[in-house]
């Protein structure tokens, strides 16, 4: 901008570049973030094609936990989808938040997770009330080499049929009340060389946490938090918050 130039308002409104506009939305959850659609034009755009998706079921009116999938949050989930993937939008940031318990609740996130990878999303963040191991975590979430952050709450996660975890960019990984196995856990971290931020809670499945020495290497923060494990301070060189019990190590 030349030194001494005004901005002028249109139409009373200071107009924003969208980045702008999009950035201070990336602040909000999702019911905030679409309230602001109503302050003008410009940020109701800059709403509909932010780069930041949540969909959030609590924001929509329900009659109990075990009914139906409420047709609104139904109906704007798959529209917004169809949106970004008609105008081909990138999704930098994915939050989907659902209750397990009603009919179809399992295929919707299945389809919701499959679309934003789809359209090349960085994070992923996925929370099922309550915990349900019969949804299983799709293997193209483990093979997706774009994805940066990952965190998983109430669900269950197995290998890829494939057998190869491929996240070669991820660099956050946030378990929480998931089932999984040790195999697995290291089978993404070995597979991971960029993760720096580590936190296991509740992963229901694991006995043992082995090659912490290799987990400290690659990691710049880990927090284990889980009452089933045991913990061996003496092996600790990071962030622990809960007992583990160290059997294997890697020179």
């Amino acid at each position: 901008m030349e030194r001494g130039k005004r901005i002028q308002a249109i139409n009373g409104e200071i107009p924003l570049p969208e980045a702008i506009i999009q950035h201070i939305q990336s602040f909000l959850d999702g019911k905030q973030a679409a309230q602001t659609s109503v302050l003008s034009k410009s940020w109701y755009n800059a709403w509909l094609t932010r780069p930041n998706v949540d969909l959030d079921e609590r924001n929509f009116p329900t009659i109990d936990a075990k009914s139906l999938i409420p047709d609104e949050f139904l109906i704007f989930a798959k529209k917004t989808m169809e949106r970004y993937r008609n105008f081909n939008l990138k999704i930098e940031s994915f939050r989907l938040w659902m209750r397990s318990t009603r009919p179809g609740s399992i295929a919707l996130a299945n389809e919701l997770i499959l679309g934003a990878l789809k359209m090349d999303v960085n994070g992923i963040d996925l929370e099922l009330d309550p915990p349900n191991m019969s949804f299983v975590l799709p293997d193209q979430v483990l093979e997706f080499q774009s994805l940066i952050r990952l965190s998983v709450s109430g669900c269950k996660i197995d290998p890829p049929v494939g057998g190869k975890v491929n996240c070669l960019g991820l660099k956050s990984l946030t378990l929480s009340t998931v089932r999984i196995g040790d195999d697995l856990v290291w089978d993404i971290i070995s597979s991971c060389p960029l993760i720096e931020n580590l936190v296991l809670s509740i992963c229901e499945g694991m006995i043992e946490v082995r090659k912490l020495n290799f987990v400290r290497k690659v990691t710049k923060m880990l927090t284990l938090r889980s009452p089933s494990i045991e913990f061996d301070k003496r092996n600790a060189g990071s962030v622990i918050a809960a007992p583990i019990k160290v059997s294997e190590f890697i020179n």
